[in-house]
């Protein structure tokens, strides 16, 4: 580590979007292409920080076209990545030790979806709705949709902001474990691979963060 900072152009892309890290040292980008016979797409693109190389991926989305509200996930053990397209509802999973990624699964999720992973990516939680590592159906935690929440890095409880602060309920049933008061209004939540620490911080106009000591 020099201390310094530089940049790199992602070929083929007028802008970046959305960036994600894996264990394998491989950045991934979510951008937009340059626009060839007046015609744009996007898509997710790799870096490779090891090698210095990069390429489109062509293995997710419709051979490498992902809808404009695409999004992206990482687990807490950065070994999987989660790639949702709203354009298509196809979901797929990244993962580290294969480079590649899974089939296409249809998932019809809310949106912004906001996915959290335990560290190992086993389980994925999105709003109210729990999946497991191939991305089936686990349980509804919830009766009603509260919002986008994080999991627990083991997947033992979930937590979701709340007008005064979060809650925290166990998983997979829903039981409140905990209420916890953090003024003002937060609207997001993540939970720290070290399973001690969950950073609360606030959107829509609320610039708060909090880092709450779980231990």
């Amino acid at each position: 580590m020099t201390g310094t900072a530089g940049t790199v152009q992602i070929s083929g892309t007028v802008g970046v979007g959305d960036v994600r890290v894996v264990s394998s040292r491989k950045v991934f980008s979510f951008g937009q292409s340059t626009p060839s016979g007046g015609y744009v797409t996007f898509g997710i693109w790799e870096y490779d920080l090891v090698a210095g190389t990069q390429q489109r991926r062509t293995d997710v989305g419709l051979s490498g076209n992902v809808g404009a509200q695409a999004e992206m996930a990482r687990s807490g053990g950065q070994s999987k990545l989660l790639a949702w397209d709203l354009n298509t509802a196809c979901a797929q999973i990244y993962d580290v030790a294969s480079d590649g990624f899974s089939t296409c699964k249809t998932l019809s999720l809310p949106l912004p979806a906001v996915p959290a992973a335990t560290a190992t990516g086993d389980r994925w939680l999105v709003h109210n709705l729990l999946f497991d590592g191939s991305l089936n159906a686990v349980a509804t935690v919830l009766p009603s949709d509260s919002g986008p929440g994080t999991i627990a890095p083991d997947g033992s409880a979930a937590y979701y902001p709340t007008l005064y602060g979060y809650q925290k309920v166990r998983l997979p049933d829903g039981a409140l474990l905990e209420r916890v008061r953090i003024p003002p209004n937060d609207a997001r939540l993540t939970a720290l691979p070290d399973a001690q620490r969950l950073v609360v911080w606030g959107v829509q106009g609320f610039t708060r963060v909090t880092v709450v000591d779980l231990r």
